[in-house]
């Protein structure tokens, strides 16, 4: 019997992964942009690396990078935000990727709202779009992608669209991004399980090639 060669991810457009599997960085104080590895990110209050995955306690854990204009703008491109991540419960709205001062100067996110909705929020324009998606379970990986299209915003789960609308993103906050948390000086927010990978596109992944990631990298979680 043959074998088929596995499909690579999307690489047009990529500007940002941090990948715990990598081995960039030294995985224990710091962990580095793949794409522009002179980018670093630093471990927060105990957020470690446990089986290939960033790992977040719920409580005050997190992952910082100070904000690069060219990779971190996404108010005038379009735009995918892409994570694979295993909550470990859906008790507490939580963040997975973020980049906002405090709640003040909020301009995008990945938020896992609840077992049945994903959103992103801007407050540039005090909008956000939520998606309502299968009921999600505690310790299943899942792929989410939220991507910007000219302004037209799909949420997607495991390469399926569930949310289409339209919605400007905001600039305000150049100060840092979170993985794991909202906010910049008072973390909230702060994600409970794993986060293996997250990326982020100066392009819009369409449904296929959303699905073309999920398809590429499942082995290793699924």
């Amino acid at each position: 019997m043959g074998h088929f060669a596995r499909r690579a991810i999307v690489t047009d457009g990529l500007v940002f992964q941090a990948d715990a599997a990598n081995g960039l960085g030294d995985n224990v104080t710091n962990v580095k942009n793949i794409v522009t590895p002179t980018e670093t990110g630093s471990f927060e209050n105990g957020a470690s690396v446990v089986d290939n995955a960033y790992t977040f306690d719920g409580t005050d854990d997190h992952i910082v990078f100070d904000y690069v204009d060219s990779i971190h703008d996404l108010s005038s491109t379009d735009f995918t935000l892409e994570a694979w991540f295993v909550a470990t419960d859906f008790d507490e709205s939580r963040a997975i990727i973020s980049k906002d001062t405090f709640g003040v100067n909020f301009d995008w996110c990945i938020q896992i709202a609840s077992a049945t909705s994903i959103s992103i929020y801007t407050a540039g324009t005090a909008q956000s779009v939520v998606a309502t998606v299968p009921t999600m379970v505690g310790g299943v990986p899942y792929l989410v992608d939220i991507t910007s299209d000219g302004g037209d915003i799909n949420i997607m789960l495991n390469g399926v669209i569930y949310q289409t609308t339209t919605m400007a993103i905001t600039n305000a906050s150049q100060i840092q991004l979170t993985i794991g948390c909202f906010s910049y000086n008072n973390p909230n927010g702060v994600f409970l399980g794993k986060i293996p990978i997250v990326r982020i596109y100066h392009s819009a992944l369409s449904e296929i090639e959303a699905l073309q990631n999920y398809e590429a990298t499942k082995h290793r979680f699924i």
